[in-house]
C-alpha cells in the first residue's frame, strides 16, 4: 500500500516537473499608459492574461512611483522583467510587447487606460490625447538629444564644418516637460563617432538643472579632409600640390589635420608619410631653422649700439626656439633665441620703439 502511495506520488511531481517553467500568465507592455494615483502596478501599464489564479499576483506587481504631473516616466520590459525576478514570478510569465512604456499621471478621475474601457468614446479621447503628449515629449528629447552628440562631437573633433547622421536608441532619466536644452556629460562606454552610451544633463530654459538623462546613440560624423597625393619620406618637404581635399566619415581616434592647406605650406613630414592617407596631427613638422655644429649670426643692441656676433649652433631649433651656442672666438657659451634661418638674437632683447 506505501508503495502505490509512493508510486502515485512520484507521478504527481514528474507532471508538476513537466509543466515548470512554463508561462502561466502573459504580459503585453503598453507603449503608454496614464496612471491615477501615487503607484504604478503591472497591470495600468500592460495587458495580462492567462490563470485566472496568477493574475491577481503578477497584475498587482509594484513598479515604483508615478511621476508628477507633467513629467514623463519609461520602464523598459527588461526592468520589469528584473522584478519579476526578484519577487518569484519570472518562471510563470511570458513578457511581450512594446520594449518600454512611457508613463504619466493622470487627473484623478480620469479614465485608466485598460483594454476593457478602451471602447469608451471619453476613454478614447483622453487615451489619444495622451498618447500624442507622450509621443510629443519623446521626440522632443530625442532632438535636444540629438543636438547635444552634435555639439559634443563639433567640440571634441574642433570642426564646425560636421555633417553628422544621430540616431537615439533608447534614452532613460529625467522626462519633464521643462527640458529646453541638454549638455553631454560624458561618455559612458563607446566612442564618438561611433556607437556609445551617454550621461547627459538636462536644464530647463532658465539654465535650473533638472537632472541627468542616459542614452545610447549611434552617431557618424561626415567633412572635408586633406589627403595626400604622393608618400613624402621623413623630412621630405610639403608643397600645396601635394595635398588634395576629399570628404570622408570620421573616426574618432584620428585628430586630423586643420583643413587649411596654405597654413601647411613649407612643413616637412614627422615621419614617413603613405599616398592617399588623411593628415593627422604630428604627420607634419616645422623644419629645423638652425642645425648642430652650424655657424649662425647673432644680432643684439649693446649700448644703443647693434652688435652682430658669430657662433656655432650646439643643437637643433627651430623658429622661436631657445638654442645654446659657443662664441667661435672666445668659447663662451650663452642662450639666444633663434629668429630664422641661420639667425638668432639675446632673448632678452627687446624690439627698438620705432617712433623715436
Amino acid at each position: 500500500m506505501n508503495r502505490a502511495r509512493n508510486i502515485s506520488f512520484l507521478i504527481l511531481i514528474l507532471a508538476g516537473m513537466s509543466t515548470f517553467g512554463e508561462a502561466k500568465v502573459t504580459v503585453s507592455l503598453r507603449e503608454t499608459a496614464g496612471v491615477a494615483g501615487d503607484y504604478v502596478r503591472l497591470a495600468a501599464v500592460a495587458e495580462v492574461d492567462g490563470d485566472e489564479a496568477q493574475i491577481k499576483r503578477v497584475a498587482g506587481l509594484y513598479l515604483g512611483p508615478v511621476p508628477p504631473m507633467g513629467e514623463i516616466r519609461r520602464i523598459t520590459r527588461a526592468q520589469i522583467r528584473d522584478r519579476l525576478l526578484e519577487v518569484g514570478l519570472s518562471g510563470m510569465v511570458s513578457l511581450i510587447g512594446s520594449d518600454a512604456v512611457m508613463i504619466s499621471r493622470q487627473q484623478p478621475g480620469a479614465f485608466s487606460l485598460q483594454k476593457e474601457n478602451s471602447s469608451h468614446p471619453k476613454q478614447r479621447a483622453i487615451s489619444n490625447r495622451q498618447n500624442k503628449q507622450n509621443e510629443q515629449a519623446k521626440k522632443l528629447l530625442t532632438h535636444l538629444a540629438g543636438q547635444a552628440v552634435r555639439r559634443y562631437l563639433e567640440k571634441t573633433m574642433q570642426r564646425d564644418d560636421l555633417e553628422v547622421s544621430i540616431s537615439i536608441d533608447d534614452i532613460r532619466g529625467t522626462m519633464s516637460s521643462r527640458v529646453a536644452s541638454i549638455k553631454v556629460q560624458r561618455v559612458i562606454t563607446g566612442r564618438l563617432p561611433g556607437r556609445a552610451r551617454l550621461m547627459l544633463r538636462a536644464h530647463d530654459k532658465s539654465g535650473q538643472d533638472l537632472g541627468k538623462l542616459e542614452i545610447r546613440t549611434q552617431a557618424q560624423a561626415f567633412a572635408q579632409v586633406l589627403f595626400l597625393r604622393r608618400s613624402l619620406q621623413r623630412g621630405q618637404m610639403l608643397h600645396p600640390e601635394d595635398l588634395m581635399v576629399r570628404k570622408v566619415e570620421l573616426r574618432g581616434n584620428i585628430a586630423y589635420m586643420p583643413l587649411d592647406p596654405k597654413a601647411l605650406a613649407g612643413r616637412q613630414a614627422a615621419r614617413f608619410l603613405r599616398a592617399m592617407s588623411p593628415l593627422k596631427h604630428g604627420d607634419l613638422e616645422i623644419p629645423a631653422a638652425v642645425i648642430k655644429g652650424q655657424p649662425i649670426t647673432v644680432k643684439t643692441n649693446s649700448g644703443g649700439f647693434g652688435v652682430i656676433m658669430r657662433v656655432i649652433a650646439l643643437g637643433t631649433a627651430r623658429t622661436g626656439e631657445l638654442l645654446e651656442v659657443e662664441n667661435i672666438g672666445s668659447k663662451k657659451r650663452f642662450v639666444v633665441r633663434v629668429t630664422g634661418f641661420g639667425t638668432a638674437s639675446m632673448p632678452q632683447d627687446k624690439p627698438q620703439d620705432k617712433r623715436r
